[in-house]
Parts: C-alpha cells; structure tokens; sequence
C-alpha cells in the first residue's frame, strides 16, 4: 500500500536525481523491481531488475533478483542464468 507508493516514490527520485552516479541508480532500480514483484508487477519488476544488472552485473543481491523476477515471468533460462552468476 502506502509505504511501497513512498518507497517507490523514493526510489524515483533517486533515479531521477542528476547528481546520481550509476550505483544509485542500480541499487534504486533493484530497490523497485522487489517492490514490483511483491506486488505482482512481474512485467515492470523485470525491466528493473535487467536494469539494476546491466548497470553492475557483478552484485550478487541484483543477480538474484532478477533471478527471482525472470522465474515469476516464466523465463526459466534467464532466471537460472541470473542465479548461477549471484554464485560465483
């Protein structure tokens, strides 16, 4: 409810913010695609959950998320892939 609209809202914001360098947007991208996907926003959690991956595609925390995300889209592939690269 009310507190994913702000965290989102926040989330934006950073996003949005000139000032912010590629990191932020990352982890605001990550941030958001785990409230998209608590809220059954499959679709909208996967654009940013690549986002946050393609940004650092390193972070085992975004790797998994997108993980989780690609699996809840029934991209099994993707999903298993995103997975097994949070491992190494």
């Amino acid at each position: 409810g009310g507190e994913a609209r702000a965290s989102i809202a926040v989330y934006g914001a950073l996003a949005a913010n000139p000032n912010a360098t590629a990191q932020d947007v990352a982890r605001a991208a990550e941030g958001m695609a785990s409230i998209y996907l608590t809220q059954g926003r499959e679709k909208e959690a996967l654009a940013m959950a690549r986002l946050a991956v393609q940004i650092d595609g390193k972070n085992p925390e975004y790797l998994r998320t997108l993980a989780a995300v690609a699996g809840a889209n029934g991209l099994a592939s993707e999903a298993e892939a995103a997975a097994s690269r949070a491992e190494r």
